[in-house]
């Protein structure tokens, strides 16, 4: 219970051999690991004790964290195990090292003519989805997450729909230079998860196609690409079988 210490904090064994070294550069002392922590944060205090340490401190300058107002005081420090996926924000690079996301969703109208292109792939069914390119609804879905992820727009900003020389454009096409373009802005794809939202087809038969094809095309695992899908209990535009809406979380890494 952190309510019975003073102050608690969490850090993890440096995995770096650590050294104090002299003022011209040459190494003083190595430092057992066992012994050392890298500090985390959150870190949790009694108020009014934190609170007095930090008027009374007379070494602002030579206080990297919190907890350091403690030090040398008759309060005692509690250390707990930190996690290494806890990041600590302190530098660009440790922004850089982080994830972002991106959400895109993506809705067209079903039309009579018996070619369904979703996912990258075709299926059998005896409608298509009306739009200027091939209404990958799936695609689109992912382009405007992956997009969204990276603060680069959305896909009618490099795909516009007034733009005739783009007319029937295959959804893959766009997805590869998307993917591309990302790519040559230092970012990758971590995981992909879709949701496609139809009454009909239904679409678990199709799923592993899906994924092997996009795995492809983006060059990430299949193992982080899933899949889903689920209906709105034939509400609406899309539980009339007039339409099929997709929605993509991505998650994204800046190298």
């Amino acid at each position: 219970n952190i309510e019975d210490y003073d102050c608690v904090i969490f850090g993890l064994t440096p995995t770096d051999t650590v050294k104090i070294i002299t003022d011209d550069n040459f190494v003083e002392k190595t430092l057992i690991r066992d012994k050392l922590i890298n500090v985390q944060t959150p870190q949790f205090f009694k108020k009014e004790i934190l609170l007095e340490n930090i008027t009374t401190n007379k070494n602002l300058n030579t206080i990297t964290d919190d907890s350091s107002f403690l030090d040398n005081t008759k309060y005692k420090v509690k250390v707990l195990p930190g996690d290494e996926n806890n990041i600590k924000i302190t530098t660009q690079n440790d922004v850089s090292s982080t994830s972002f996301y991106g959400i895109g969703f993506d809705l067209h109208k079903l039309i009579p003519e018996k070619k369904l292109r979703l996912g990258g792939i075709d299926i059998d069914f005896p409608f298509k989805l009306e739009g200027h390119s091939d209404g990958d609804v799936l695609i689109h879905s992912i382009i405007d997450s992956v997009l969204g992820g990276c603060n680069l727009g959305d896909i009618g900003k490099f795909y516009p729909s007034n733009d005739k020389s783009l007319k029937n454009i295959d959804s893959t096409q766009m997805l590869s230079e998307i993917s591309q373009l990302i790519k040559d802005k230092g970012f990758e794809i971590i995981y992909i998860d879709v949701t496609v939202i139809a009454q009909k087809p239904r679409i678990s038969s199709y799923t592993d196609q899906m994924k092997n094809r996009l795995s492809e095309i983006l060059r990430i695992n299949e193992k982080n690409i899933n899949i889903k899908s689920t209906t709105t209990d034939k509400m609406g535009i899309i539980g009339s079988e007039n339409a099929i809406g997709c929605q993509t979380i991505a998650t994204i890494k800046k190298r």
